[in-house]
């Protein structure tokens, strides 16, 4: 939110005291949520700081002490204990209470500036054999960070990078394949394969928070803006979109649980694409996947995505492997199945270059 607050901090005090005059001094916190009283717990927090006793301090008012009743006498030894777990618990609920109203309340206004105008439902192409479009898309890790000089001057990526240069290019390229082929194949339906990682999240390792720059909130709402507006572009020449695709069953895994050193695992991926048919009692045609940052083809039946982001600071530094940015496509005839894989690169290629004495370095770029 910008601009001039509508209450300042005594009116923001004025209305908390009005509030607890009519509920009564002796009411919790989680009381005076439920009464629904503006302004709420986390507005208090934002503008004033501190805590439900320290609000209290501010307008004069004492917070009630809690009131233990006294144990009679008949109840088993353990009762003291049992209640200290009792109020640990009723602590630990008032913690997620506060989290949660914190995490809507400041979602809420970045919700409210985001616009989305549908778009125009283009004509279908009328041929014989209708091809579909099919566009594997995964591991864009919005909010990570790669600054050139932490991996050898072999990469970079950031948010704006991300979602201002490289979704938009996947779009362009998306629409240029169904352009210059849709009077031969159609391509009327556009089918989206989401394979995982579209955020990369803020506490999934020790030290992540030094390799992003955005918070998790940040990244949801910020590439949920960008994702759908990137949806939208793409509804404007795809007359239908995310659909079934003909007699053909996909599965898409992330791939996460597939274990593998230095590089893709293609023995366990085998493994795993095998046992599927067998674990859940049907034929699986296709094995789409992603996690390893690499596209590659295991077979005509198994195909791993690449990813939105290029080499990163494990990639690069501990495995040696900076792979290009790039999302897969392919198209799927309903009677024959998959053709013309491709993978659409989203970055031109790093090249790096020699200092005055001839030496490469991470600075040079």
């Amino acid at each position: 939110m910008s601009g001039k607050p509508q209450y300042t901090d005594d009116e923001i005090l004025a209305q908390f005291r009005a509030n607890l005059d009519a509920l009564g001094h002796h009411v919790s916190g989680n009381q005076y949520d439920t009464a629904g009283c503006k302004p709420t717990r986390c507005t208090l927090a934002r503008r004033l700081g501190g805590r439900w006793k320290d609000w209290l301090a501010k307008i004069g008012i004492e917070p009630p002490a809690p009131v233990i009743p006294e144990a009679p006498a008949d109840l088993p030894a353990h009762f003291d204990e049992l209640t200290r777990q009792n109020q640990s618990l009723l602590r630990d609920i008032e913690k997620l209470r506060n989290r949660n109203q914190l995490f809507i309340e400041t979602c809420l206004p970045a919700i409210d500036r985001c616009s989305f105008r549908a778009s125009p439902i283009p004509k279908p192409e009328r041929i014989k054999r209708d091809q579909g479009f099919h566009s594997m898309q995964g591991d864009f890790h919005i909010g990570e960070r790669v600054d050139p000089a932490w991996v050898q001057g072999v990469a970079e990526c950031n948010m704006d990078i991300l979602l201002n240069q490289r979704l938009p290019r996947l779009c362009e390229r998306i629409i240029t394949f169904r352009e210059q082929d849709k009077a031969a194949l159609g391509l009327n339906k556009l089918v989206v394969h989401l394979l995982g990682d579209i955020v990369t999240g803020e506490l999934i390792f020790k030290g992540q928070a030094y390799h992003i720059d955005a918070t998790l909130i940040d990244q949801l709402l910020r590439g949920t803006e960008a994702y759908v507006s990137f949806l939208l572009a793409l509804a404007a020449h795809f007359p239908t979109m995310l659909v079934q695709h003909g007699d053909f069953v996909f599965a898409l895994n992330h791939n996460d649980n597939v274990k593998g050193w230095a590089g893709i695992p293609y023995y366990g991926l085998d493994r795993k694409a095998r046992r599927m048919d067998g674990l859940y009692g049907m034929q699986i045609h296709y094995k789409l996947g992603g996690h390893f940052h690499s596209p590659a083809e295991l077979n005509d039946e198994t195909l791993l995505n690449g990813t939105m982001i290029g080499g990163t600071d494990l990639s690069v530094n501990k495995m040696m492997v900076a792979t290009r940015p790039s999302q897969k496509i392919f198209y799927l005839d309903d009677k024959h199945g998959i053709h013309r894989t491709t993978n659409l690169y989203l970055a031109d290629r790093v090249t790096l270059t020699p200092d005055a004495n001839g030496i490469f370095t991470a600075y040079s770029t």
